[in-house]
């Protein structure tokens, strides 16, 4: 497959509103949209990355010239979290020697945990402020 997909992060809607960075911005260039859908995009074959977004009714590509966020965030989102168990073993092995594969997956392991923390807290604060909301009757 030549194209990968992530979800449309949020900031860019922001950016994309507030007519920050993406408009006017010299790291994204604005290019002619592909598949006129939402998200974060990914050319193998040419090595770059971009963003489709609606906006105001139509939707607007921006060409990322430096892929690697897109290739980290896809490593974060393809990776297996380990077990309590994992952990333990691969923590008694590198007492007794220097694994630099071993350290890197389990500084991969934390990276994602504390990926998901973010996304969750921010899931949890978003409903408690729509519960005060209804509470308070507020639109």
């Amino acid at each position: 497959m030549v194209f990968k997909r992530l979800k449309l992060p949020n900031w860019v809607k922001y950016d994309l509103e507030e007519e920050q960075e993406l408009l006017g911005g010299e790291r994204y260039q604005e290019i002619a949209p592909t598949f006129n859908r939402d998200g974060w995009y990914y050319n193998r074959l040419h090595n770059f990355s971009w963003f489709e977004v609606r906006y105001n009714k139509l939707y607007r590509a921006f060409k990322e010239e430096n892929p690697k966020q897109f290739l980290y965030e896809l490593q974060l989102h393809s990776h297996v979290p380990l077990t309590a168990e994992e952990i333990y073993y691969i923590k008694s092995v590198l007492l007794y020697r220097k694994n630099e594969k071993l350290s890197g997956l389990l500084y991969e392991d934390h990276l994602w945990k504390f990926h998901n923390n973010i996304y969750r807290d921010r899931f949890k604060m978003y409903k408690q402020i729509n519960e005060l909301k209804e509470k308070m009757k507020i639109k």
